[in-house]
Order: C-alpha cells, then structure tokens, then sequence
C-alpha cells in the first residue's frame, strides 16, 4: 500500500516537473481568454466580469459598455491569442495578446500589451499595462515610456479643470482617471468594436476619459476639455442626455462659448439631429456637421433665452431616474425626457425652438 502511494507521488511530481514556468504562465492567461470568449459567445455578462478586476471601477464600466456593444452588434468572430509573456510573478503576468474580429466584411487586428493579476484564488484581467502620475484632482494612466507626454496630459487636464469650471460652475465627481492610448485605433478598439471611425477622445459615465497621446498640453487641454464637460454634465444629469445634446454642451462649453451665434448652410436642426445615430455614421462632413450643428443650437439656446437655461435644462433631466448604458445605448429614453424638460425651463415645445432655430438668420 505505501509502495503503491510513492509510486502514485512520483508520477504525480514527473508530471508537474514538466510543467515549465512558461507553460504556467500561458495557461493563467488562457484560461482567462478562454472564459470571456465563451462567456460573450453566451452572451452572459455577469460571468464575463468575473474575469475584470474589480479594484478598478472605471476598468469594470468600460468592459460592460465593451460587451454590450460586441453582443448587440452579433459580433461573433472575436478571438484572442498569447503572443508573447512579458512579465510574472507570484500574483501578476503581463503579456501581449493579438486580438481579432470581423465586422461589417472588414478585418481587424491589434496586438494590446495587457496586465493579468491574482484576486484572492482568481486570475483576472487587470487593463492594459500602464503606469500612473497623479494631482488632487487626476490619475494619468500612461503607456511605458511615455511619462513626459503624461505630464503633458496633466498640466492640460488641470488647466482644463479650472476653464470648464468657471463656464459651467460645477466640477467632476471625485478624481477623474485619464488613460492615454498610444494611437486612435488601439482606443476605438478600448472603447466598442462597432464603432466605424476613429477619434481622439472618449468619455462615458462612470468610466476614464480616454485619450490619444500628444505632444502638446495645449492638444490634451482641447480633447480633456470636451471630456471633462461630458463627465460632468451626464452625471448631473443622471445620465439622461440626448446624444446630441450632450455633444452640443461639450462643442458650446469648450468652442462658442461667449461666441457670437451664427448659422453655416446645411446647419442640421434637433428633428435630423435626434434621428441620426453618431455611431454609425461614416461620412466625416456629416460628422463634423452633427458636433458643430449640436453646438450652435446651445448657444442660440444661451442667447435667447439665457445662460443659465443650460444648466438648468441638464439639472432638470437629473431628477429623472438613472438608466445604465452608453449615450447611444439611452438616448431614446433621453429624448423622451428632454421633450418633457423643455416647456418646464424654457416654456416651448421642442418643436417651438426647432421652429425658432431653422427661422433664425443672423
């Protein structure tokens, strides 16, 4: 009996004598990769996040916004595959993982150096590696090598935190992370693989503001700017901003603010505005129209009937409940809700101030 247990033993330490460091490591990643696949394949959220680390709560919303934006679109030729193990430890492996999809017949393909960590008895997927400076106010979350671009980043957010202050009068909710992405595609692909153009900034409530990287603080004080209005209007409002409202307070805030109000040809009004989906669109003039036509009816707003109506019009929308999701994800709801907000702060129907707005001639 005891020579039969020291035989068992000494098959069971060959084997794991075979197990190499590198075999190890692959198979913690692995395991990981292999339960978000299935678990987005079974379209089940709540066990795709038990794969994030949880210690990052900007990190948790982003991935949920991620998933629901790969579920509802069908796509379902996402793969992901080790390339190379970076770094490990006893709690920690980094390494560099190929991820590919198919969408709407065109490939894609990015190589993300990414971070995995122990939680208790668990791996999990903890980002992409970066590292971090900070203020009272910010957290830069950078790639290596790029700590002088972050200072950049953050002398750029902090003028920004005063500039958007004094025009809206509130400030962000707690610390505001700002992660810096090396280029636009590695953030379009951060953000949701659906998305059919690429951009230099991003923000959802209650994630990071997400940004490319610059040489200029003056560059990231423009990209933050826009994202820090968005952080704070979508929270006052309780996440009940109609898409293009909520782009029309970040171009008026950061653009035509105090600016004189004027009209371009083929300026869009709210009735084409509230039809249009940001997110699908592909011709670039139609985007730019979109941004600046959201703008430009905020500052007639601001000029007819007053500043302080701008702010008033994202309180009032605060009292309505809170609704999880992305802009795009809520914006019916939205516009429901601001049809119902207009006639209390500015005493017309929507359909007035559209009026208004397509009569208007500087």
């Amino acid at each position: 009996m005891i020579k039969k247990g020291l035989v068992l033993l000494l098959i069971v330490l060959i084997l794991f004598s075979g197990c190499t460091k590198k075999d190890i490591e692959n198979n913690v990643i692995e395991n990981v990769i292999k339960k978000q696949l299935q678990s987005i394949e079974d379209k089940d959220m709540k066990n795709y996040l038990t794969t994030i680390d949880k210690t990052k709560p900007e990190y948790v919303a982003e991935r949920k916004s991620w998933f629901r934006d790969i579920v509802s679109n069908n796509i379902t030729t996402l793969d992901m595959e080790i390339i190379e193990i970076l770094k490990s430890d006893k709690n920690l492996v980094e390494a560099k993982i190929k991820q590919e999809y198919s969408f709407n017949n065109k490939e894609y393909s990015i190589t993300n150096s990414m971070k995995y960590v122990k939680r208790g008895n668990n791996w999990v997927d903890s980002d992409l590696i970066f590292k971090s400076i900070s203020s009272d106010n910010f957290s830069i979350y950078y790639p290596k090598g790029e700590k002088e671009k972050a200072k950049l980043a953050l002398r750029g957010a902090e003028r920004a935190y005063k500039e958007v202050y004094e025009k809206i009068g509130l400030i962000p909710e707690g610390k505001t992370v700002i992660k810096l992405y090396e280029d636009k595609e590695r953030l379009r692909q951060s953000v949701k693989l659906s998305f059919p153009w690429k951009f230099a900034g991003w923000y959802e409530y209650p994630e990071s503001i997400k940004c490319i990287i610059y040489n200029s603080k003056d560059k990231y004080f423009d990209v933050i700017s826009h994202e820090l209005v968005h952080k704070i209007t979508i929270k006052e409002s309780n996440n009940n901003l109609p898409y293009w409202f909520a782009e029309g307070l970040a171009v008026y805030y950061t653009e035509l603010y105090n600016v004189d109000i004027f009209k371009m040809n083929n300026t869009l009004d709210i009735n084409k505005l509230e039809k249009l989906n940001l997110e699908k669109m592909k011709d670039s003039n139609l985007i730019k129209s979109y941004y600046t036509s959201s703008g430009l009816i905020l500052n007639f707003i601001a000029n007819k009937y007053g500043e302080d109506k701008i702010v008033e019009l994202v309180k009032k929308l605060g009292e309505f409940s809170y609704i999880e999701g992305t802009n795009i994800e809520v914006d019916k709801v939205s516009i429901e809700r601001f049809h119902k907000v207009i006639p209390k702060v500015l005493g017309i129907t929507v359909k007035k101030l559209n009026e208004e707005w397509n009569n208007y001639e500087k």
